[in-house]
């Protein structure tokens, strides 16, 4: 069995980024599709098509895709660091962020939300309410207290604090002649397939939080850590790409036709070969996009990355009440919807891209401070 070297991944930051980034034109599209099915917390009055076809691409895989590469990454934080100094970090850089996004972002979303659909409450009440109840859903779109937009990090903390013991356990066995066998299977053309197909039963067996169902993604996390345990799963990957991007086209121009009626896998639909595909296409697309990017992208830094991996985990925790704040404002305006989806996508990028900016060059100059300080 192959070693594996502990080198960085560039094409794991720059896909990781890009996702990311992009998840404020995802929400912005979500605003412009009247389909109260889809949860967003301000909403136009007039529905763009291209929105909806945006829309129903990105929601496809790139979850999926985030917790695929979240556990790769663990696999090679492991290779160099104990499993307390692990979830020292997880603490530090995604629970205390997460509760403090909770509590002081999240609360502002909540009444912006509130407005937009009629509530009465002061701004103090929404707030008292946010803290004093718990909502019906993660999303909170009832009143009361949930994480929202930042239910992708309680997973991941969650996820891992589980999945440490297990892994550690399942690194001893790595070199074990039948854990070789079973990657020598894996590894033939397109038999990473077989993987996929236990993944849309899991919502049949677990049918609960809907598409964030914490059971399939953590099928995909743990499946993310057993591709990082050895290379050859990722040379199979590169060599199969084209395989499951045509599979994954088939399936997503099936998805669209079967979609037209803009239904987005309601509960009755979900038992059924559309419910089983609309799953099963998250994790072709992820597969090819794992191919693709890992033969087109130089393994090499760059500023450009060094930027986008800098802001983007950031931008991630703060972008909701900004976006939402400007998509309020913005729709009182009468304009034309194409504008309004404009002047809502470029203010929330601008914005948010800002306060990152900001608040990294407030950081870095504390440091820089304290490290004077320490050698003075």
């Amino acid at each position: 069995m192959e070693n594996i070297k502990a080198k960085r991944r560039y094409d794991l930051d720059w896909i990781r980024a890009i996702v990311v980034i992009s998840i404020i034109f995802y929400h912005v599209c979500d605003m412009f599709i009247l389909n109260k099915d889809i949860v967003i917390f301000a909403r136009a009055d007039t529905e763009l098509i291209f929105c909806k076809y945006i829309q129903m691409f990105l929601a496809r895989w790139h979850m999926v895709i985030l917790f695929l590469i979240s556990g790769m990454a663990l696999f090679y934080s492991m290779k160099q660091r104990s499993a307390g100094s692990i979830l020292k970090t997880r603490v530090s850089k995604i629970l205390i962020p997460m509760i403090l996004g909770c509590v002081f972002l999240n609360p502002v979303t909540s009444y912006l939300y509130g407005l937009s659909i009629g509530r009465k409450q002061s701004f103090m009440e929404q707030i008292r309410l946010f803290f004093t109840s718990v909502s019906e859903n993660m999303e909170a779109t009832t009143t009361g207290f949930g994480p929202m937009h930042l239910w992708f990090l309680l997973y991941l903390f969650v996820f891992t604090l589980v999945c440490l013991p297990f892994f550690k356990k399942w690194a001893c066995i790595i070199q074990n002649k039948h854990y070789n066998k079973a990657i020598e299977f894996m590894t033939k053309p397109m038999m990473l397939l077989v993987i996929c197909l236990p993944y849309p039963l899991l919502f049949w067996l677990f049918p609960f939080s809907g598409e964030r169902n914490p059971i399939g993604y953590l099928y995909v996390f743990v499946m993310g850590y057993f591709f990082a345990t050895d290379d050859r799963i990722q040379k199979a990957l590169d060599r199969d790409k084209y395989g499951y991007t045509f599979i994954s086209a088939v399936l997503l121009i099936l998805f669209y036709y079967w979609e037209v009626g803009c239904h987005f896998d309601t509960i009755d639909e979900m038992y059924s070969v559309r419910g089983y595909a609309a799953k099963l296409v998250r994790l072709l697309i992820s597969f090819s996009v794992l191919g693709i990017g890992h033969t087109c992208i130089p393994a090499m830094k760059s500023k450009i990355l060094s930027f986008l991996n800098k802001i983007s985990f950031q931008l991630y925790i703060v972008h909701m009440p900004i976006m939402i704040f400007i998509a309020f404002e913005i729709f009182k305006i009468e304009i034309n919807p194409y504008l309004q989806f404009f002047l809502i996508v470029s203010m929330s990028y601008f914005v948010t891209i800002l306060v990152c900016v900001i608040y990294n060059r407030g950081k870095d100059k504390v440091i820089s401070i304290r490290k004077r300080g320490g050698y003075s």
